[in-house]
């Protein structure tokens, strides 16, 4: 009788968990909203990349971020910044906004999207790359 009170207990507690974490996981599906980008999403002919630039005094200063970040580390930086020059932050391929990007992700790969970027962005130079981790 014991050993059958344990297991009724532990049947309830199982069945209390499961309900607690289908109404949790159903309030958190039905008030999910994709937060949309404040900048712009281009594509540039084979993939689609994210660019948000501030500011419209030259030079423009492109800020390079690292490789576990997106522009959205940088934005409050190139706020500031923007108070003086243009600032564009954007996501390589395969971070942020940006979609993966396609093959080897070698630097020449990384180098020719963003010129492609820049040209369908038609975001003016002259240009300060700035680079950090492993965007430098």
């Amino acid at each position: 009788m014991i050993k059958s009170m344990k297991l009724k207990k532990i049947h309830n507690l199982f069945y209390a968990l499961f309900l607690s974490l289908f109404t949790f996981g159903v309030v958190v599906a039905d008030d999910y909203v994709p937060f949309k980008p404040p900048g712009r999403l281009l594509n540039i002919g084979f993939q689609t990349m994210y660019v948000d630039c501030l500011g419209t005094s030259s030079p423009t200063v492109l800020i390079d971020v690292g490789i576990a970040e997106s522009s959205a580390s940088w934005y409050k930086i190139a706020k500031k910044l923007s108070e003086d020059v243009r600032v564009c932050l954007y996501d390589r391929a395969g971070y942020g906004w940006s979609d993966p990007g396609r093959g080897e992700r070698t630097t020449a790969t990384i180098v020719h999207e963003l010129n492609l970027l820049i040209k369908v962005a038609e975001i003016p130079g002259p240009y300060i790359l700035v680079g950090h981790s492993f965007g430098g």
